[in-house]
């Protein structure tokens, strides 16, 4: 909770029509600061407390906004709590220019697909339940993505082998040649060439133009 446990909290509460911000650190002093008389504004504290609890159920003060690795805790999607985070009834609390409530409307948006490998085309005959490269990790962490375009014989066992990639981005060559490396073809192609280009796509959303 407050500046007694050494964390650093603002309150944000209504008073008489506007919005005021409390910092802990001073409800603090207030409450558990030894003093030999009553501090000035603890009796006003206490009673502000008190109405809280009324309200809010008793422990309030030991209870998180959001609940850490309890899902069943959170505040629902539509709650009270939810939709003033998304108004941008709290953004003074976290200084100008932080926009939580950008930061909520972001966080309710469905995440992009996940990176994909498509076969696009190969010739002359479709291969036998094809193996699909792998997208390597250090080209999804460059955001490389694109068209590789390879030829590669067909063995007279229907294996795709002397695979000789023609272009495409280099991270993406060596997937693409250890992909079709277990490729089998029908017999109908044993002994022939053939072509296949292979798309590599992030999904990512689009930046800012």
């Amino acid at each position: 909770m407050p500046a007694f446990s050494g964390v650093n909290v603002t309150m944000q509460v209504s008073c008489g029509g506007n919005l005021r911000q409390l910092r802990m650190d001073i409800l603090d002093r207030d409450l558990f600061d030894p003093a030999p008389h009553t501090p000035e504004n603890t009796s006003w504290t206490m009673h502000m407390l008190s109405k809280l609890d009324a309200v809010l159920g008793p422990g309030v003060w030991d209870k998180p906004v959001f609940a850490v690795g309890d899902e069943s805790a959170n505040p629902a999607p539509d709650s009270e709590l939810v939709r003033a985070i998304r108004d941008g009834k709290y953004d003074a609390l976290f200084g100008k220019g932080q926009l939580v409530s950008q930061i909520a409307l972001d966080a309710e948006k469905l995440p992009p697909p996940p990176p994909s490998i498509e076969i696009e085309s190969v010739m002359p005959i479709a291969p036998i339940s094809p193996r699909l490269p792998v997208y390597p990790p250090i080209a999804k962490a460059a955001r490389v993505e694109g068209l590789v375009n390879v030829t590669f014989e067909i063995s007279a066992e229907g294996k795709a082998e002397k695979i000789v990639v023609v272009d495409g981005p280099q991270m993406l060559r060596q997937s693409v040649i250890d992909g079709l490396s277990g490729w089998s073809f029908p017999q109908s192609a044993w002994g022939s060439s053939g072509r296949a280009a292979i798309r590599f796509r992030r999904h990512c959303a689009a930046g800012p133009s």
